[in-house]
């Protein structure tokens, strides 16, 4: 691991492309870099909505709420030189405003606001979602020296998510899109971009063709309860993407990695690595590399490495396997002293069961995800290298 550690926050701005009830949403990567004491890695997934400019939204598979900075967080002149470079709320220039003013506090990727409760009409391209609750967030506070990369967050959680950093506990905008029986269907596909120099998409209310291939795999959502800690790990969990995981293995590798009997896993793309259990991580991180063992955890990597590195087998049953390369799974940015670089993702959250994978952004990277919640069920493509 590098003795001097990098925070990277990969950031995708979105611009909406919509007709009736579906949403096409091309998304750009861009990687900003800060330099701190721990490794950390965030993948921050951006889209827009519009009041009358767009804001940009952080799309999120794991979090409910949604907020905005407020005009209101320039009167005081702590929190105005964070809010200055935002794109700003105005209540007095809504007809469809909806006060409610029941306080708030929330804390998002490097974001601490508070403020107050509203209703108002949240537009995603042409795709109007009716008495979207959020916080109007009159104090807003940011890491960022400069204007922060989001203006809010669009959550795609499936069930309203357990939120430690926020009281708002408001309905994320696809729950109200699919109790307000907006979309055409009730689903929605992902893809998210490796490196800068490519672009994603955000599919609401239909499947991207390139998922109905032939070699896609589909595999059933299951019910979870979340552990009663308030943990990053139930954080992920209460969001509701759950599904049985058989086996993590490395491709063609003579030994032979334990098995348990069976994992379950949850996707999400709030977390950047690759999550697993404890046993299972140290046997897969000793055996990816002659040179790389537990101590690489998260390791800044030579890209010309990929071609050195195996395979990771998912399988999720004996007809759903997703096989990653390491152009799959490694994450790809530039270190501004060491030009490209590729981090190593897998890692590990604490847990008691030892039970969980959390197939985050470097899984979901790899792959066209198709989330369909009429059938309960998400349909996996890998993408080509």
């Amino acid at each position: 691991m590098l003795s001097n550690e990098i925070h990277t926050i990969l950031i995708f701005v979105l611009l909406p492309l919509c007709s009736a009830a579906i949403a096409t949403i091309p998304i750009k990567r861009t990687t900003i870099r800060f330099k701190f004491d721990d490794w950390q890695l965030y993948n921050e997934h951006v889209g827009t909505f519009q009041q009358p400019e767009p804001f940009t939204a952080s799309i999120d598979l794991s979090w409910s709420d949604t907020f905005v900075p407020s005009v209101e967080c320039m009167k005081d002149p702590t929190t105005a030189q964070y809010c200055r470079g935002q794109k700003k709320y105005d209540s007095s220039l809504s007809s469809t405003y909806q006060p409610n003013k029941t306080a708030t506090q929330i804390m998002y990727e490097g974001l601490s606001t508070s403020g107050r409760l509203s209703r108002d009409v949240l537009k995603i391209g042409d795709l109007d979602i009716r008495d979207q609750q959020f916080e109007e967030a009159t104090f807003w506070r940011s890491m960022y020296s400069n204007a922060a990369p989001l203006d809010s967050a669009l959550g795609l959680a499936r069930f309203q998510s357990r939120t430690p950093a926020s009281n708002a506990s408001t309905k994320s905008a696809l729950r109200n899109m699919l109790d307000q029986k907006i979309l055409s269907r009730p689903v929605f596909s992902l893809r998210l971009p490796r490196r800068d120099n490519k672009s994603g998409e955000l599919a609401l209310g239909y499947n991207s063709s390139g998922t109905q291939a032939q070699n896609a795999v589909t595999v059933p959502l299951i019910e979870a309860t979340p552990p009663e800690d308030l943990s990053q790990l139930s954080y992920y969990i209460s969001s509701g993407y759950i599904v049985r995981l058989d086996s993590v293995t490395i491709q063609s590798f003579p030994g032979n990695i334990r098995k348990h009997s069976t994992y379950r896993a949850v996707f999400t793309n709030s977390f950047s690595y690759i999550s697993l259990p404890a046993t299972l991580l140290a046997e897969i991180q000793t055996h990816l590399h002659p040179n790389l063992g537990m101590g690489d955890q998260l390791a800044d990597l030579d890209c010309l490495m990929r071609d050195e590195l195996p395979n990771i087998v998912f399988s999720f049953s004996k007809d759903a396997v997703i096989v990653l390369t390491p152009w799959n799974y490694l994450t790809e940015v530039q270190d501004i002293d060491k030009g490209k670089r590729c981090v190593l993702p897998f890692a590990y959250l604490p847990q008691a069961e030892e039970e969980w994978v959390v197939l985050g952004s470097a899984f979901m990277e790899g792959v066209h995800g198709v989330f369909d919640l009429e059938k309960g069920e998400v349909s996996l493509l890998r993408l080509d290298d």
